[in-house]
Parts: structure tokens; C-alpha cells; sequence
């Protein structure tokens, strides 16, 4: 899923987490249609200490106009959490810094 989820084309403006979320600014031209997304993940962690975890939006734009849109999305990240760990580095797709995720 992580490689074959839809992947049209947007912007992350932010990105940062709060209390388990993590929440994204992205832009993306449309305005008239409707919009899909998902946060996907790799099946896998990097055995690296913190260990690591690739992720990214899964973005499908069914909507052929062209305005620039900006919508924030929230994203619980609980499921990735991984026992005898507090700590996870996200290695966002789209966006250039790693993002340290506490728990």
C-alpha cells in the first residue's frame, strides 16, 4: 500500500505533532472536486537507534480545477507506536527534516 497508494501531486507547508497527531499543512491546486488521503507506512522499521519509519500522504485528486487550496489534516499515530520504544524518527515523504515522534 505504502508504494501503490495514489500519489498526486501536492505541497506540505507544515508538519509537526501534537498529543499522538501528526498534522499537515499541505497545498494542492483544485477547488471543485473531491479529494482522497490517507497517511500510509512502510511495512517495515529501520533498525536504527531511534528506529525509523518512512511514511507519506497517500493523496488521490479527483478535481481538474486549479485553485490554490490549503487543508490541514490530522493523523492519529498510535498504531506505529512500538513497545519497550518512546521514541520513532518519521521520515516524511515530501518533506525535507525528520520528525521526532515521542510517546
Amino acid at each position: 500500500m505504502f508504494i501503490n497508494s495514489p500519489n498526486d501531486d501536492f505541497e506540505i507547508i507544515n508538519a509537526s505533532i501534537s498529543n499522538n497527531n501528526l498534522n499537515l499543512t499541505i497545498e494542492y491546486s483544485g477547488g471543485c472536486g473531491n479529494i482522497y488521503y490517507d497517511l500510509v507506512t512502510s511495512d517495515d522499521y529501520l533498525e536504527t537507534s531511534p528506529i525509523q519509519k518512512n511514511i507519506r500522504l497517500a493523496f488521490d485528486d479527483k478535481d481538474n480545477c486549479e485553485a490554490g487550496i490549503e487543508v490541514k489534516l490530522s493523523f492519529n499515530l498510535t498504531q506505529i507506536q512500538v513497545s519497550n520504544n518512546d521514541l520513532i524518527i518519521l521520515n516524511l515523504d515530501k518533506w525535507d527534516s525528520q520528525i521526532e515522534y515521542s510517546y
